[in-house]
């Protein structure tokens, strides 16, 4: 450290006259600052990769304590969820008791008695007043007391299906224990409630088998948050309720999360809510058997911290001690070679410095040998400067001309004396004064290199030129400008081209096809806004990639043969499909075309436009054909089943004309909707109408239908139809409108039991009043073959009452489909 002063005294005594020296604002450091900074800089990254991984290591020690506490607890439900679905079966196969339907109590009791024996576990049945009638805990016959009906008791009475008690007090036992009960239905009448009484031991030693190793524990808690059973300190806990923190933040199906214990400490708790008894299964730790490792490894990174700084900091100070010294030799060195001095090789211990020394010894050899060489290359820049192909010029600071090449001279048509008795501005056309005086003010004040510029020259005949400028400013060794110089190149012809092509730019950018070009690598160049509108692309985004990129459909040898026949000249045009820039497919009709430069062909020209209605119209129209003639062959195949069984039901050719064509009429109605639906489906209400039209007039009060509006599915309108014609030609013939007082009504609903659209139905119920007593039929022909089996996975019952028949059909409602109109 102490050696940086002698090299910073040098630099200021040997300074020269005119040298810039360093202000105190610069802030110079000494060299043991740089050094320091050279060891922090290798000892920070092993720091920071240390704290990186310690950081890590307890991410990953607390993921890992997340994950098995949440496995543990997925596991633990599962394992209760078994256990009481495997005593519900128990329970609802002995619900299902030919002793407890006869009504034999004591056998049943016998019964109930050994199937649970081996499972240490007892039944007992219940009136619906909650008075227990027997219970295997006590002798058959007991005198047992009463109990009102329980939540969950009231439930299952609601409901009818089995339910699972929190934990409750029980009458014998006069202990905790959970109720599993189940209803017993005899002739569709709930007449007892059948339950198994568990004790929480029972439930601790399924939860002891699930404890994954030490320092872990196993809980079960009720719906309310009270303790069931625990595999630590069971009798303890159990029938205390959770800590509150604990049950506000046990939200969702199942999670994770760190809160105190009933015993204090912090843990990390994995949870899941059954979804067969609605219990909370957890698992849980001390967050100290998570974090402890993670302690120690901060711990341990901290003392290598302190060791490696008492390694470092004493070979920082002996390093600097050996770089100052050859750095003010070499500062000393320097100073001489800019007095023109002759330079000597000062040896030091350090190789660099020695190296540096040496080449300050070359230097100021090879600086007269420059000198020497800048004559013989100013001589060679002047040959370059008269026979260039373009022109030069050489401009003064104040805009007069130094010097010209022949060929400018020759562009403007004057002579070389005429030209240098010229300035620059005077040779430009005054439009573009301005401009260039601005570029020009930014070469010589330092702000750009040089300048690129198109402008107009008058030649000496007064006609304009148009030339591009390329100039840049001539500076000394200070950096002190001197002159500029100039390259001119005649581009008139060019621009006129170029003029020309804007043109034709601008029609193809308005385009609203996508118009763009290639190289004949397939390398967009161009783009224009219809490109952008169809395929999503801005120009300076697609332009430069592959075309590939968007015919990604298109094989390679496929492309490789088209634009074989566009350099032959061909003009190709083609349907294909290409992809947008969000990955969606588009049809598209491409154009493909050679574009020539005089005979050579160096580009291809390809307008792609958008054909997406055309071929979804015509995808259209070829479904509607193939549904078209899907429908006739099942009509066909139907009509040959309607006539054959009516022939064999009917027998009497009148009888069968007129059933026959009945029958005829009902599938020809349906056929009727479903074509005004493009085959999707009928409204219920209108297909009602157009199915019992021929056999009750519309509006006539002898028909009332009621209820929602709903759309049949396309594959149930031809079985429904008939059906329900057969259903109105029973009516006319011998039922409700076989008499003026006569009435029909038609109601339906959606059945939708439990949200579960797998089990959603269809049910229509047909009522038939103020007709003739009605009596069951003698025989079952071919239209009650149509009523009760002709309609798929349906089910239907016919009730011939006296008053009237009464029909319900329940059909299936194909799932993942809408039947409500909203």
């Amino acid at each position: 450290m102490q050696g940086a002063a002698p090299a910073l005294e040098i630099l200021d005594g040997n300074a020269q006259e005119g040298t810039p020296r360093m202000t105190r604002a610069s802030r110079p450091r000494p060299l043991g600052h740089f050094v320091a900074l050279l060891l922090l800089t290798l000892l920070l990254p092993i720091l920071i990769l240390g704290a990186v991984v310690v950081t890590r290591v307890g991410i990953l020690d607390r993921d890992r304590a997340d994950h098995q506490a949440l496995q543990v607890a997925i596991s633990v439900s599962a394992d209760i969820d078994r256990e009481i679905d495997g005593n519900i079966e128990s329970l609802l196969a002995l619900a299902t008791s030919a002793e407890l339907r006869k009504g034999n109590l004591g056998a049943f009791y016998q019964q109930a008695s050994q199937a649970m024996s081996h499972r240490q576990l007892h039944v007992l049945l219940r009136g619906l007043d909650g008075q227990q009638i027997l219970n295997t805990r006590v002798p058959f016959g007991s005198v047992i007391p009463k109990q009102a009906l329980s939540s969950s008791d009231q439930q299952l009475v609601a409901s009818r299906r089995p339910v699972v008690s929190d934990l409750v007090t029980g009458a014998i036992l006069q202990s905790w224990v959970i109720a599993v009960s189940v209803p017993v239905i005899q002739d569709d009448e709930l007449r007892y409630i059948l339950s198994m009484s568990l004790e929480p031991k029972h439930f601790q030693r399924i939860l002891l088998t699930s404890v994954p190793a030490d320092g872990w524990i196993v809980a079960l808690s009720d719906k309310t948050g009270r303790l069931i059973a625990r595999s630590q300190e069971h009798d303890a806990y159990v029938g205390r309720e959770m800590h509150p923190d604990v049950r506000a933040r046990s939200r969702g199906e199942q999670g994770v999360h760190r809160t105190p214990n009933l015993a204090g400490p912090e843990v990390v708790r994995g949870y899941v809510w059954s979804k067969t008894s609605g219990w909370i299964a957890a698992a849980f730790i001390p967050s100290s058997f998570v974090d402890g490792p993670l302690v120690m490894l901060w711990r341990t990174l901290a003392w290598m911290t302190i060791g490696l700084l008492a390694i470092t900091v004493p070979l920082m100070m002996l390093l600097t001690r050996q770089l100052t010294g050859p750095i003010a030799a070499a500062v000393g060195s320097a100073h001489a070679l800019g007095r023109g001095e002759k330079v000597t090789t000062v040896p030091s211990q350090m190789l660099e410095a020695n190296a540096l020394s040496e080449a300050l010894e070359r230097a100021s050899i090879e600086l007269r040998e420059r000198a020497r060489a800048l004559t013989e290359t100013e001589t060679r820049h002047r040959s370059v400067f008269e026979q260039s192909a373009v022109g030069f010029e050489q401009v003064a600071l104040d805009g007069t001309l130094l010097g010209v090449n022949d060929l400018l001279c020759k562009l403007l048509g004057y002579t070389r004396e005429e030209c240098l008795a010229k300035t620059f501005k005077t040779l430009t056309h005054p439009d573009d004064w301005e401009t260039e005086d601005k570029l020009v003010s930014s070469v010589l004040n330092g702000e750009a290199p040089h300048y690129e510029f198109e402008k107009r020259l008058i030649r000496k005949s007064g006609e304009p030129i148009w030339v591009r400028v390329t100039s840049a400013a001539v500076r000394d060794l200070d950096g002190k400008v001197l002159y500029r110089t100039s390259v001119i190149e005649d581009v008139t012809e060019r621009r006129k081209a170029r003029e020309a092509f804007a043109q034709l730019a601008a029609i193809v950018q308005a385009s609203p096809d996508a118009m763009f070009s290639t190289d004949l690598a397939g390398v967009i160049e161009t783009w224009n806004t219809g490109g952008t509108s169809l395929f999503g692309y801005p120009s300076e985004e697609i332009v430069g990639r592959s075309v590939m990129e968007l015919a990604a459909l298109s094989k390679p040898n496929e492309l490789g043969a088209n634009l074989d026949a566009i350099l032959r000249g061909e003009v190709l045009k083609m349907d294909a499909q290409w992809r947008h820039k969000n990955g969606t497919v588009i049809d598209v009709a491409v154009t493909a075309g050679p574009i020539r430069t005089k005979s050579k062909i160096t580009s291809i020209s390809l307008t792609v436009e958008d054909i997406r209605d055309r071929k979804r119209r015509e995808a259209h129209i070829f479904l509607l054909n193939r549904e078209l003639a899907h429908r006739v062959k099942n009509t066909l195949a139907v009509i040959q089943s309607i006539s054959n069984q009516t022939m064999q039901s009917t027998p009497d050719p009148q009888a069968f004309r007129v059933a026959f064509q009945g029958r005829l009429r009902a599938l020809s109605a349906a056929n009727d909707l479903l074509m005004q639906t493009s085959w999707d489906g009928a409204v219920l209400t209108e297909f009602i109408d157009k199915q019992l039209a021929p056999l009750v007039p519309r509006g006539s009060d002898q028909l009332t239908k009621d209820g929602p509006p709903v759309i049949i599915p396309a594959e149930l309108t031809v079985h429904l139809g008939l059906a329900l014609h057969e259903l109105g030609t029973n009516a006319l013939k011998y039922g409700a409108w076989s008499t003026p007082a006569g009435r029909v009504r038609l109601a339906w609903t959606v059945a939708d039991p439990a949200g579960d659209e797998e089990m959603r139905k269809l049910v229509l119920t047909w009522t038939e009043r103020g007709g003739p007593t009605v009596k069951p039929p003698n025989r079952s022909g071919f239209g009650t073959s149509l009523i009760e089996k002709g309609i798929p996975d349906s089910r239907v019952e016919r009730q011939f009452l006296p008053d009237g028949l009464v029909c319900r059909m329940s059909v299936a409602l194909p799932p993942n489909r809408p039947f409500i109109l909203g």
